[in-house]
């Protein structure tokens, strides 16, 4: 806080406002900002101290090196939402909306979350320490290499949540939802930390759960009758899975696919595909086999309701990224801010059909898959899923920064001055391209604009920096143990 600041705060200066996409970097905010609408922010070294977010909509907001100590964010609309390196800390308990938003590098720490939801949120390299979290839900959340101190899970629903080499210190697991996640058996099957499974009244160790518990479960699973046992699927395949027992698992999982499709179940039918994605006994042909005996059993769409055919069209497209993303191929995850609104969907379709058109430039490899997603946003957010080979990757990363960081400038593409990432990714050569300049004078005379959110690209390898460099200073860009961008 520069000396000015310090000054006005000292005879009580009104705190600074914000507002719909309020770009800020070194501030400090403690206001009141209760029932507001203040999306799309993006900070950078910013210390919320005491700031009141009850009721408000913080929704597509992005906090890089963010501090927020002692604030009231209770019934808090934080979804859609980044946290680079950022600090989060207080006694106020409170119920907050996460899903759908990303924590990288961020600390955890002396919070109480009640009726909170997680759906599908990203934690990567995230510390917890010390919270309370109680009627939440976490279903679809992820934490990848996340440590966990101090904290009681025992009296909550984890099912399918993801939890990817973890690190628990003086912690307690709920007995009865281990085998509903992915990873947390395989992660007891080795682990020496100090983490404790808590049953009925009994706490016990991890190597008494996997040598003792475990065994007996998969028993009474197995005595089942038919009926009940199509009920328990999911945590039956997992356990076969992580005991090789895979015979036995392809057995369930072929009548837990067919059952899926009788019912039209699509949520479930995508969690024993990932379930498939992250077993290392399937081959990138076996995962493929199972996808194109999922797209079999609906081949015939006239037998579905336009309701079941729009869910069957939602839900394929995640099938299939899911079984092709842990076939260890880049992905490339990058959101797009747009000044236009649903009731121009015109514009919105001229985007689409150029970033269909850039990614024709490039040989496609059989592994290719595209997808474009809308966000529920005003001005509407495009999400843009690129699974392909390495190169073209990254040529697709540098044709989508283009399109969204530069304008034309006497005849040449010209950096827009508040990119928010440092240093050239483009060649010179690139400067002058003539297919990119007029897709950037059409967007000019239509007066749409786009902007650069964030992006990511899953199952990056650092090797490949050597050859293709990845601008690893954005704001929302992680090179991770597991070589995620």
């Amino acid at each position: 806080m520069n000396k000015s600041r310090k000054k006005l705060k000292k005879y009580g200066y009104p705190p600074e406002s914000l507002l719909n996409d309020t770009i800020a970097n070194d501030r400090t905010f403690s206001g009141n900002y209760c029932g507001e609408n203040i999306k799309r922010l993006k900070l950078t070294n910013c210390h919320f101290k005491g700031a009141k977010f009850n009721d408000a909509a913080v929704t597509g907001s992005n906090f890089r090196n963010c501090t927020f100590e002692q604030c009231d964010m209770d019934q808090g609309d934080f979804e859609f939402c980044d946290f680079f390196k950022c600090e989060i800390s207080s006694d106020k308990p409170i119920a907050i909306a996460f899903d759908n938003s990303n924590f990288i590098e961020t600390k955890i720490h002396n919070l109480n979350f009640y009726s909170s939801t997680f759906s599908n949120a990203f934690f990567e390299d995230t510390e917890f320490k010390e919270i309370k979290i109680i009627n939440c839900t976490l279903e679809g959340a992820t934490f990848q290499r996340c440590s966990f101190e101090d904290i009681d899970f025992g009296h909550l629903n984890l099912d399918f949540v993801d939890f990817r080499f973890p690190h628990f210190v003086n912690s307690i697991l709920p007995m009865s939802q281990i085998v509903y996640t992915y990873g947390l058996l395989q992660y007891l099957m080795t682990t020496d930390d100090n983490v404790y499974i808590i049953g009925k009244n009994k706490k016990i160790t991890a190597k008494e759960y996997i040598t003792e518990v475990l065994p007996a479960l998969l028993e009474s699973y197995l005595d089942m009758d038919e009926e009940k046992k199509e009920k328990i699927y999911f945590p039956l395949i997992n356990i076969l899975l992580a005991l090789n027992q895979i015979d036995d698992a392809n057995y369930y999982l072929d009548k837990a696919l067919n059952m899926s499709a009788f019912i039209y179940d699509f949520r479930m039918m995508k969690h024993y595909c990932k379930l498939v994605s992250l077993s290392e006994h399937y081959t990138p042909k076996l995962k493929k086999r199972i996808y194109q005996k999922i797209c079999g059993f609906f081949k015939n769409s006239n037998i579905m309701t336009p309701w079941q055919l729009k869910d069957f069209s939602r839900n394929i497209g995640d099938m299939k990224y899911i079984l092709s993303l842990e076939n260890n191929f880049p992905s490339l995850v990058f959101s797009i801010l747009t000044n236009t609104f649903h009731t121009s969907m015109s514009k919105i379709g001229l985007v689409i059909a150029d970033i269909f058109s850039l990614s024709d430039k490039y040989n496609s490899t059989p592994q290719r898959d595209i997808r474009i997603e809308l966000g529920r946003n005003s001005p509407v957010i495009i999400v843009v899923q690129f699974t392909e080979s390495v190169e073209n990757i990254f040529y697709m990363l540098n044709d989508l920064i283009m399109l969204t960081c530069y304008t034309v400038c006497d005849d040449l593409l010209q950096e827009k001055a508040d990119i928010p990432f440092t240093g050239h990714l483009l060649e010179t050569k690139a400067l002058t391209d003539k297919n990119m300049k007029e897709k950037l004078y059409g967007y000019a005379k239509e007066q749409l604009s786009l902007t650069l959110l964030d992006f990511h690209v899953e199952n990056w390898k650092k090797e490949y920096n050597s050859h293709y460099p990845i601008p690893v200073n954005f704001v929302n860009t992680n090179i991770g143990q597991n070589g995620a961008v």
